[in-house]
């Protein structure tokens, strides 16, 4: 018992090193795009700093502007705080690859590294990174930053919550409150996490009543948690509306699935679901429950990113693509060390070398796309790293 515990304290020191080491690794991009250096490296982070010192409204700005005025204007003050961001982020999809699971520490702090990076496989034709791309980290975006961080840990204690509701019956109260209030940070950033996961537990609500999986009260109590989030959320488009003249929103056909080709907008979405949907195919039988709502709000996502979108000057900014987005990440954070574990168990029973066509097409299929969109997120942010505008 007393070595359990000396190792738990090791690897979490261990944990808490790397956050550090990739903090300081990721600030360095944010701090180049702080500064425009070299009238390169273009992101939103320096109208966002802007917006900050001159009294803009809005959790991430009040920040922003806190650490410019406790620094005299220093930006590697901000860039340092969005690598430790990104940083725990890293560190948060470690701990949920590892408990949900069952990997051990080092293959989930591995897994959760390639997440970082991942973006849609581009097709040299279409010679897409970033744009319109499914499953590319918008390193430009600090808003979306700061949301995917509270999101993760949002799902990371809702998924535990759900489960210990589902299967014994009963609230697990910390997990309610760990919930509740990181879907309210989270919300707190930007609103796309909750504008998903708000209609995908409605939808999952009233699926486990009609089977009775799910009393009415406990029912209820699930949805309590995102009540305040739910406030803030109609709170700030209310003061979009009196701020933005004319501001609503549209619900019809998004100009953003439909501005560029047909063809091209096919093969993107096909490089970035092949993976997934080759991964649920082989797990189909054996999803656990908590994760299926992960999925469903990625496809929630979609449907709001088709058929949603703003009007006035926010138009041209996608606010209804973050909420797929930051689901598109959790789906990826689940499958790709989930495709691990099932080579892993094969091999346990047999030999990869002899195995089925059907498995040695999987096995390859699996390990070749996780390589490829590895590869090609690290070749995105290599070129960030050295410029590059972000939408190519």
């Amino acid at each position: 018992m007393k070595t359990d515990k000396i190792r738990r304290i090791k690897d979490n020191v261990i944990l808490l090193l790397w956050v550090v080491i990739l903090a300081a690794f990721f600030s360095f991009l944010f701090y180049r795009q702080a500064i425009i250096y070299n009238q390169q490296y273009p992101s939103d982070l320096p109208s966002q700093i802007d917006a900050a010192v001159t009294g803009g409204k809005g959790a991430l700005l009040l920040i922003i502007r806190a650490l410019m005025e406790a620094t005299n204007g220093f930006k590697y003050a901000v860039a340092l705080f969005l690598g430790f961001v990104t940083a725990f982020t890293w560190a948060a999809a470690s701990l949920f690859i590892e408990k949900h699971l069952s990997m051990k520490r080092w293959g989930a702090m591995l897994c959760a590294l390639a997440l970082m990076f991942l973006t849609s496989v581009p097709v040299p034709m279409f010679r897409r990174y970033y744009a319109g791309s499914l499953v590319a980290q918008p390193w430009h975006n600090p808003p979306y930053i700061a949301m995917r961080l509270f999101a993760v840990l949002a799902m990371y204690f809702f998924a535990e919550l759900y489960r210990i509701c589902l299967d014994e019956k009963r609230i697990s109260w910390m997990h309610w409150v760990l919930t509740c209030g990181m879907a309210f940070l989270a919300t707190l950033m930007k609103t796309g996490f909750l504008m998903v996961f708000s209609v995908t537990l409605a939808i999952f609500l009233l699926k486990d009543l009609i089977t009775k999986q799910l009393s009415l009260i406990n029912a209820v109590l699930l949805v309590l948690p995102i009540i305040p989030s739910v406030v803030l959320m109609i709170v700030q488009y209310r003061t979009l509306c009196a701020e933005e003249p004319g501001y609503h929103i549209i619900a019809g056909l998004s100009i953003y699935f439909f501005q560029e080709r047909l063809r091209s907008f096919i093969m993107k979405y096909i490089t970035g679901l092949f993976f997934p949907l080759i991964v649920l195919y082989y797990n189909r039988k054996k999803l656990p429950r908590s994760m299926i709502f992960v999925y469903a709000a990625f496809g929630v996502g979609i449907i709001e990113a088709m058929f949603l979108m703003e009007s006035g000057t926010r138009m041209n900014n996608g606010g209804f693509l973050w909420g797929m987005q930051v689901f598109a990440f959790m789906v990826y954070m689940h499958l790709v060390p989930l495709f691990i574990v099932n080579v892993k168990d094969y091999i346990k029973k047999a030999s990869l070398l002899k195995a089925d066509l059907y498995h040695k097409l999987y096995f390859l299929a699996g390990s070749a796309l996780i390589l490829l969109h590895t590869a090609y997120g690290m070749n995105y942010y290599y070129l960030l790293m050295r410029g590059i505008d972000y939408y190519i």
